[in-house]
């Protein structure tokens, strides 16, 4: 659920990222925002646009939507807990429709159960009534790539909760200047050293060990820069970080994603004379 929940517009674009589940967006109207007894927990009313084949063209027009989207997790009696996802369009004589685009209408939902320790069953539906007119074969191309779009979820949610270890490593300055080691983090096997450094080896940027090439992962992470612009960067990881990573209990990230933790700000944590040093090791080896 944490790949899902999405209340405020960096958080939006962070998911977009990952997800691809849509082009342009804003909120327009928090209803219920999470909290930390219920991080998961929201009901938001958004705008936004999504990608159509031949968009480029004066073929097809955009398509934008007005809806509101519900998020939270539902306990039954037998202990089970299923989370569930719903986008309904919803109309304001506000949010008349704009000269440029097509408004459209939608009615999504999604139920997300676990069945096993690594296996989560997902089940979604919905309707998508384009507007105007478009080809029969565009349209049925959009729906099932908005239904799709869930089973990137989860890879969002591990994405983000690497995102919110880097920030909160990086914000208490846990990294201490030392001579680096020559032996990886992982496989403890001594990294062989060339002329211009150790060949094909990186720091993990979560742990600062070194890494061997073989042992070495690199993700693309997203982050809203200081000037409010997406960037992504590939940053590298040992394998043990990453698998922490994936095994970290969400809810503590979806919890100080509620208070307003910027787990997604580049450099929001750095005082100016440590930017550059901090930047260093966020975005390169």
């Amino acid at each position: 659920m944490f790949g899902v929940v999405n209340p405020t517009l960096d958080v939006m674009r962070i998911k977009a990222s990952y997800v691809h589940d849509l082009d342009s967006a804003s909120v327009l109207c928090p209803v219920v925002e999470p909290s930390v007894d219920a991080p998961f927990e929201s009901l938001v009313i958004k705008w936004m646009t999504i990608d159509l084949p031949l968009q480029s063209t004066s073929l097809v027009k955009s398509r934008d939507f007005v809806y509101i989207e519900a998020t939270g997790v539902v306990h039954f009696s037998n202990g089970e807990r299923v989370g569930y996802h719903l986008l309904h369009s919803i109309d304001f004589p506000q949010t008349k429709p704009l000269p440029s685009m097509i408004r459209g209408n939608l009615s999504v939902f999604g139920f997300f159960r676990q069945i096993e320790q690594n296996t989560i069953d997902i089940y979604a539906s919905g309707t998508v009534v384009p507007g105007g007119k478009i080809a029969r074969f565009l349209s049925v191309q959009v729906a099932a790539e908005a239904l799709l779009s869930a089973t990137n979820y989860v890879y969002c949610g591990q994405m983000k909760k690497l995102s919110w270890m880097l920030q909160h490593r990086h914000s208490s300055f846990e990294r201490q200047d030392q001579t680096r080691s020559e032996t990886c983090v992982v496989c403890e096997r001594k990294v062989t050293k060339g002329i211009r450094g150790f060949i094909g080896a990186s720091t993990c940027k979560l742990c600062y060990g070194c890494v061997c090439y073989s042992c070495k992962v690199r993700k693309r992470i997203s982050f809203i820069a200081m000037d409010d612009q997406l960037i992504r960067r590939k940053i590298s990881f040992c394998t043990k970080c990453v698998s922490e990573a994936t095994k970290w209990d969400a809810k503590e990230a979806a919890k100080d994603q509620a208070t307003g933790y910027r787990a997604y700000k580049a450099f929001s944590t750095s005082s100016q004379s440590d930017t550059r040093s901090t930047a260093s090791l966020l975005f390169f080896d």
